[in-house]
């Protein structure tokens, strides 16, 4: 990856609290991640974001002392045992396959299914990349991201892996090569916010 949207510093973000996508539903969201280290906030280091009513519904982050997976779905934290790969690209994709499982896949591979905790779920009214708006931040690059409001097969995850464009339009919600700008790159104009020195 030579060109990509880089956050190292606290209140460095991506944000969208206006038409936040379909997070009730089914959804994916997808992007190319590369962790620079562990130096971010103190101990809970966040990658990918859901607020609901101010509060978190789901994301998934990391903890500075292990550098594992953690999963929060409406307030139950899971140790996922996977530690994340430090310097080096890897492929995120969150998965709700409808209202009866939320995924976490990694290079292609489940690491995380909580069936549990996803029925209580409200709408959400923001969506956040990196700091996560309570005063947690990471310190990691991103390119690629794509966001759907559908369940990807896991054959259009493995080809998304490999591809600069979407590989499907259907319930597309945005797209992001996040290569010069945050611009939503489908015809919905979702565009993220940026903030800080992203």
């Amino acid at each position: 990856m030579t060109t990509s949207a880089g956050f190292n510093a606290s209140g460095d973000k991506l944000a969208r609290t206006s038409t936040p996508f379909n997070s009730k539903g089914a959804y994916t969201w997808a992007f190319w991640c590369y962790i620079d280290s562990l130096d971010g906030s103190g101990g809970y280091q966040p990658i990918a974001t859901v607020t609901r009513g101010g509060y978190s519904g789901w994301d998934i982050f990391l903890v500075s002392s292990d550098g594992k997976f953690r999963v929060d779905v409406s307030g139950s934290n899971t140790d996922t045992g996977v530690t994340a790969p430090l310097a080096t690209w890897f492929y995120v994709v969150i998965r709700r396959t409808s209202t009866s499982a939320y995924e976490v896949w990694i290079d292609d591979s489940l690491i995380h299914t909580d069936t549990t905790n996803i029925s209580g779920e409200g709408s959400a009214d923001g969506q956040y990349f990196t700091d996560d708006d309570f005063g947690d931040w990471s310190i990691l690059h991103a390119a690629y991201m794509g966001i759907w409001e559908r369940s990807l097969s896991t054959g259009e995850m493995t080809s998304q892996m490999d591809s600069a464009t979407p590989v499907s339009t259907t319930n597309l919600y945005g797209w992001y090569p996040l290569q010069s700008d945050s611009a939503d790159d489908s015809a919905n104009g979702y565009n993220w916010t940026e903030s800080g020195t992203v």
